[in-house]
């Protein structure tokens, strides 16, 4: 006999929701009344399949009908099928997943808690808002003030904090109640100097023994003590691979230097601030983009129209409005479609491409692992990477396959808050 509300050879899914039975042909939930990705995977593929990511990348190709009728057919196939996967599993069930000791913040019906990377809840959301775990602490906020809890969820530090930063080195930036100003702690939560630096660019965190803050008359890098090594500078960048981004002077134009504040690459070498990664970092000069390497010396002479950072020995790079990846003899591997308006730096063998508003990720040989679905989606870290979709308003974990090992509908919640109430 068949189940309840379900007829007999007619395929059916569990909705992702609520979890009762809806035909598969249909594109909503009858019971909550949600919309399923894989319709609108599906129904965009269909559409438009030249916006859609294609299963592969390569140089681009003179292509006859038939290659166009497999390669359309492929994305359909691919976009269903991924669809399906993402977006019909249930609310924290887990296909292979990330690193095992490695926790990962969740947010459920409007708090937030951690999981493991097999998408297990190990800390149960309780807390206002969380950072990630670094050097076995992580800052949680209770309320208005925030403090800092170990794996087992239980406060090494607690919440007294008007923000509280990440510990990299021994220490972390917090900013006491009622101050506008950071200081300096161990992880005892002892300050090891008074409140007294502001925010630089980028996050208030130590990095191979220095920290880029501001001060009253500029930016500058201090030690773990608080004691001002370097600077002042107009504009400072924290510290990477051993060199740090500054900008000398009001005439415009960054160099590099190093912990002791030795200018090594002079200024006015980059119109961008340089960040180095893979000992190689982007430069923009008069309106172009290329590679310096640690001395300054050119690597990659500019040419492009956009780069971004080396990653696992290639960079993304724009040109003549078309996007691709470069090896560090400036060598293109990858061209992507046209339809691709922009790409990031690879992480952990993956890396993010843009349509619009829209997200996915790709391998280094190209291969699509996700649609082009998502409103936000973060790097690969510790083998997960969390991704947002607006509509249907789904949230994540993906593994690298693509596949949640933790999802949650914001949409549910919602209506589940409603019935509650």
């Amino acid at each position: 006999m068949a189940e309840q509300g379900k007829k007999e050879n007619e395929p059916f899914m569990d909705c992702p929701a609520c979890r009762k039975p809806v035909p598969d042909v249909r594109p909503d939930c009858p019971n909550c009344g949600i919309i399923f990705a894989k319709w609108i995977v599906r129904q965009s593929a269909a559409a438009s399949p030249e916006s859609a990511l294609p299963v592969s990348f390569g140089p681009p190709k003179k292509s006859s009908s038939n290659s166009k009728a497999l390669m359309l057919l492929g994305i359909v196939a691919a976009a269903g099928y991924l669809g399906w996967q993402h977006f019909s599993r249930p609310v924290g069930t887990s296909a292979s997943g990330g690193s095992s000791d490695v926790l990962f913040p969740i947010p459920v019906m409007g708090k937030m808690g951690f999981i493991n990377g097999a998408g297990q809840e190990v800390i149960k959301p309780q807390f206002d808002n969380v950072g990630h775990f670094s050097e076995g602490l992580a800052w949680v906020k209770v309320d208005t003030k925030c403090g800092y809890i170990n794996p087992q969820g239980a406060f090494v530090i607690q919440p007294q904090y008007d923000e509280a930063g990440n510990f990299r080195e021994g220490n972390a930036f917090v900013r006491p109640a009622g101050s506008d100003r950071w200081e300096i702690i161990d992880k005892n939560g002892t300050a090891m100097t008074e409140a007294k630096f502001r925010s630089c660019l980028g996050p208030l965190e130590f990095s191979e023994g220095r920290a880029c803050v501001q001060l009253s008359e500029g930016y500058a890098f201090v030690d773990n003590t608080g004691q001002q090594v370097a600077g002042p500078y107009k504009l400072a960048s924290s510290f990477e691979h051993g060199l740090a981004s500054v900008e000398v002077s009001n005439n415009g134009g960054f160099g590099a230097i190093t912990p002791d504040g030795q200018l090594i690459i002079p200024a006015n070498t980059s119109d961008k601030v340089i960040r180095f990664s893979d000992d190689l970092a982007a430069i923009e000069a008069a309106g172009k983009w290329g590679y310096v390497n640690k001395i300054g010396t050119i690597e990659i002479a500019p040419s492009y129209d956009w780069a971004g950072d080396f990653h696992e020995g290639v960079a993304p790079v724009k040109k003549a409005g078309y996007y691709s990846y470069i090896d560090k003899t400036g060598k293109v591997l990858l061209n992507l479609p046209p339809n691709i308006d922009g790409a990031e730096s690879f992480n952990e063998g993956r890396a993010i491409v843009h349509e619009g508003i829209k997200a996915g990720y790709i391998d280094h040989s190209g291969h699509a692992l996700t649609p082009l679905l998502f409103d936000e989606a973060e790097p690969y870290k510790d083998g997960l990477a969390w991704v947002m979709s607006d509509r249907p308003r789904l949230g994540g974990y993906l593994n690298k396959n693509g596949q949640f090992v933790w999802q949650v509908n914001f949409v549910a919640e919602f209506f589940n808050a409603i019935r509650k109430n």
